[in-house]
């Protein structure tokens, strides 16, 4: 079977859903993914440039009859999309009523106490589209989009970067570790309780991992 290389947008749940596996374990477990493990501890988090092995894919066979229609359900494989909406004040947005569309299915909830929206999408789903209800008579409600699968691993420079500006601490569109993201990564320190220096230690890594990904 081939070695998967991995391109933006992707992650283990939709490579496997790709080659026909109903659970990623299956790929992300086998050995001769370990040094993947070893470098992508999360699954859900893979990086550009990744390189995948995907394993042969054992045949399921199911008896039926001859001289009838034979009626079969498929699953397909669904991912839990996990949002967290902070307002300005730094307040969960709890309570709103949203639509959440995503490929041609529309799914409505309210967030919740901690400001949720979760939900089950299609395992291949790369894209959403989030309509807020701020208000009663917010008809439309206030558009979000989401770009699924696309957050690079916290052990990458672009993945802190956009944690970072997911949290509200901007880094001004920088893909080197600057000026902007050592202000940002001190503005993050600073509220999460650790010594402003603006240095990308891995006790900073850890917690803006707890923060953004807990």
């Amino acid at each position: 079977m081939p070695i998967h290389v991995v391109q933006q947008g992707e992650c283990l749940s939709s490579i496997a859903h790709r080659y026909g596996f109903a659970d990623p374990a299956v790929i992300y477990g086998h050995a001769d993914n370990a040094e993947l493990r070893r470098r992508r501890p999360d699954p859900h988090t893979l990086f550009p440039g990744d390189h995948v092995f995907v394993p042969e894919r054992a045949e399921k066979e199911v008896d039926c009859s001859t001289g009838k229609v034979s009626s079969f359900k498929v699953k397909l494989p669904t991912v839990k999309l996990h949002v967290v909406l902070v307002g300005a004040d730094g307040q969960p947005m709890k309570g709103l009523a949203y639509k959440l569309i995503v490929g041609d299915r529309t799914i409505e909830g309210t967030t919740t106490d901690e400001g949720a929206v979760e939900q089950d999408v299609p395992a291949d789903a790369t894209v959403g589209q989030l309509f807020l209800k701020m208000r009663e008579d917010d008809e439309e409600g206030f558009p979000l989009t989401l770009d699924i699968g696309h957050l690079d691993p916290i052990e990458e420079l672009s993945g802190v970067q956009a944690r970072l500006e997911n949290l509200g601490f901007h880094c001004g569109g920088e893909t080197t570790l600057g000026a902007r993201t050592r202000a940002a990564i001190a503005g993050f320190q600073k509220k999460a309780g650790l010594e402003p220096t603006g240095e990308l230690t891995d006790e900073t890594r850890q917690k803006l991992a707890e923060q953004h990904d807990g």
